[in-house]
């Protein structure tokens, strides 16, 4: 293949700030990878630029690509695209959207951002990011200025050594973040407590469906909300907390809320485990308000002279508030001296969850598990039918430790839930092997008006979203499910409701 070396020039657009280098725009294809960029570049605003499937992009250190019009990026699971480094060792600055850019969504689809400083940041602009990856050392994905994200069945990763750094940062933003990997870790002593891995600022967004970590020798908190009102929604999202290196002055928290009234925290998981000073599964401040359901709180087995909490008010907020129901708590302190802790005490359980292996923060349920259909009957039921299973995970059968399970014979789409529905409902797919699967949406017409997923998937289990709400101009009706696994077909009907 044949590399295209993009030299240094200068365009009439270098006298506007952050714009000076070179122009790329138009299509890069397999037949011209390597693309090598030996300068910052950038595509104007009225351009676009569409990467094709198995194209690999080089930077040389310290480079950036930034974007004043449109990148369409679209890599396939057999053929992703890779953005990277020329030289092992090398960091270069990231992908930069900034906006506004005429309302267009920009698209990353299986696609890697690699040994970035910060892997893609956005300002004033639409995302959708499905099937990526990104390995960053400041932010893996930072939305300001009022952007747009969703971002789908990914992984978002962050190794730093600054206190500064977080996985995944929104800014006067809104992200829907599904089915996705979200981590942090710090592995060096720093001046300060970190924030979170996750860290909502005056913003709004969905956590549905992830799996949030946090490891640090100083500390950082999983979520970190901070002046987001009643717009952040938590559900069915593990939280796992590490800290080691004995500071006993230092706190961590799996979600730290201060000033952000949130939705309901339904169906969570949170696990912490830290050797010194003091750990909270949830701690409110600055009339941040939060009810929590269906969910679980558990702590590595205490080490002398550490203090655990499930949830915690600061004293010197007396406008905070939590309520407990329908909750495991297994070693931690329930609830602080406080008139605003509510809990009621004949929902709880106060025992172990049974996890299937939380050393390797898979937080599946056991068949003995104490927390198997011991949810509030007042919230939405399980796929069978059952009351909720507490936890981001609903049991679905024999675990073997460690792996989750492949408890497939035959293909099976099982009925959508909620249907109908407003804004969401999913479905599951069992694959009794490693199968390519097709999942789309369509009018009464015929039109496809959505592309769930197309790719392999593994023998097992699979839950699939459709996020009605990001596709513009649909109308309350019927629409139309269609799965092809293979050689095998299902479809069943969905009744959307606005």
């Amino acid at each position: 293949m044949r590399a295209i070396l993009l030299t240094v020039l200068l365009t009439l657009l270098s006298a506007l700030p952050l714009m000076a280098g070179t122009s790329v725009y138009g299509t890069w294809t397999l037949d011209q990878s390597p693309v090598i960029l030996v300068d910052n570049s950038f595509v104007p605003l009225g351009e676009s630029l569409t990467i094709e499937a198995g194209v690999e992009v080089y930077f040389l250190d310290g480079l950036r690509l930034q974007v004043f019009g449109q990148i369409n990026v679209y890599g396939s699971a057999e053929n992703p695209v890779i953005f990277g480094v020329m030289n092992q060792g090398d960091t270069w600055e990231g992908i930069s959207i900034i906006g506004p850019g005429e309302g267009l969504t920009n698209t990353f689809q299986h696609t890697q951002i690699l040994d970035t400083r910060i892997g893609l940041a956005a300002s004033e602009s639409i995302l959708d990011f499905e099937y990526c990856i990104v390995k960053s050392s400041y932010y893996a994905l930072l939305l300001e200025n009022e952007s747009l994200a969703h971002v789908y069945n990914s992984l978002l990763g962050v190794t730093s050594l600054v206190s500064e750094a977080k996985a995944v940062y929104v800014l006067n933003s809104y992200l829907d973040v599904q089915e996705t990997d979200i981590s942090l870790e710090i592995p060096f002593y720093t001046d300060s407590a970190a924030g979170g891995a996750l860290h909502f600022f005056l913003s709004g967004g969905v956590v549905e469906s992830c799996h949030v970590s946090s490891i640090s020798r100083t500390g950082a908190d999983g979520i970190r909300l901070q002046n987001c009102l009643n717009s952040v929604s938590i559900s069915r999202t593990s939280i796992h907390v590490s800290r080691s290196g004995g500071l006993a002055d230092r706190r961590s928290a799996g979600i730290y809320a201060s000033q952000s009234d949130l939705m309901p925290l339904d169906r969570v998981s949170i696990h912490t485990d830290i050797d010194a000073g003091v750990v909270y599964g949830l701690y409110v401040t600055q009339g941040a308000d939060v009810d929590v359901v269906n969910s679980i709180f558990s702590s590595t087995s205490p080490i002398p002279g550490t203090i655990r909490y499930a949830a915690y008010i600061d004293p010197h907020s007396n406008n905070s508030s939590i309520d407990f129901a329908y909750v495991c708590v297994d070693e931690m302190n329930i609830a602080n001296d406080t008139p605003y802790f509510g809990m009621e005490e004949e929902t709880m359980v106060l025992s172990n969850p049974r996890w299937v292996a939380p050393d390797q923060q898979d937080y599946h349920l056991l068949p003995d598990s104490p927390c198997i259909d011991a949810g509030s009957p007042f919230t939405e039921q399980d796929y069978d039918g059952s009351l909720p299973d507490l936890g981001a995970f609903v049991f679905i059968g024999t675990h073997v430790q460690g792996e989750i399970p492949e408890l497939a014979t035959a293909f099976d789409l099982t009925p959508a839930w909620p249907n109908p529905f407003n804004a969401s409902t999913q479905f599951s797919v069992h694959l009794a092997s490693s199968t390519h699967v097709s999942a789309q949406v369509q009018n009464i017409l015929g039109r496809t008006v959505s592309v769930l997923t197309d790719r392999m998937y593994p023998a097992g289990v699979h839950r699939i979203s459709w996020h009605s709400s990001l596709t513009t101009d649909l109308a309350s009706g019927v629409y139309l499910l269609q799965v092809v696994a293979g050689d095998q077909v299902a479809t069943q009907r969905l009744v959307l409701l606005k």
